[in-house]
């Protein structure tokens, strides 16, 4: 979920969340005044961001990385380029995600659970037939493995992970990539966010924002 150090969307900013505020977004979802919803994965749908993090110290340690904090809702590969901007000599991104990947899924086996409140929302929404998605900045086959592990029942959604021919956030690819699978205008969807790259890239995309404070 998003840091206390995170920066604050400028609320005067053609980027920031809209002032009706997330708590009214949620509702004005629930009760279909969106025409899809576009909800993000880890730190919102479902609580991985502490395995993450546990997964990375492996890593670094078995390497002998210098330990580092990712921006909350950056893609791996983000996280590695500034790492390798102080530290050219590190290993092969490949290598590294090999090994992150490995413990991850260990972790996310045993313990990774959804965060009720908005699994819960996806779920109902979903159930009444109004079209939702997740989209992610993990990548393709670690999304779909994350949503196997602890959101069972989007598991026929779009799902919109990260590719080599697609921007991560805070790009808007990812969101209107999805907005375009769903056949619905970017304008008419809502993003449920838990970071400021994911809302960033919610707002680039044209879209209302719902960016969650932590511990929702």
């Amino acid at each position: 979920m998003r840091s206390e150090s995170e920066p604050r969307l400028d609320p005067s900013s053609p980027t920031s969340t809209t002032p009706r505020g997330w708590e009214h977004l949620l509702a004005e979802a629930s009760a279909g005044d969106f025409a899809a919803v576009l909800f993000d994965c880890d730190g919102t749908l479902v609580d991985s961001e502490p395995l993450c993090e546990r997964a990375w110290e492996d890593v670094t340690h078995d390497y002998d990385l210098p330990s580092s904090a990712a921006a909350p809702g950056a893609s791996f590969p983000q996280r590695i380029a500034a790492l390798r901007e102080s530290h050219p000599g590190i290993p092969a991104s490949t290598t590294l995600y090999r090994a992150y990947w490995s413990r991850l899924r260990a972790l996310y086996r045993a313990k990774l659970r959804p965060i009720p409140r908005v699994y819960d929302l996806a779920v109902a929404l979903h159930a009444s037939e109004l079209p939702i998605a997740v989209v992610s900045n993990s990548d393709q086959a670690r999304l779909e493995f994350t949503i196997d592990c602890a959101a069972p029942l989007l598991h026929d959604v779009p799902l919109i992970g990260l590719r080599t021919d697609r921007r991560p956030k805070p790009a808007p690819d990812l969101y209107l990539l999805a907005a375009s699978q769903l056949g619905v205008a970017p304008s008419h969807c809502l993003v449920v966010e838990d970071s400021s790259v994911g809302a960033l890239a919610g707002r680039a995309a044209g879209m209302t924002v719902a960016l969650l404070p932590t511990g929702v």
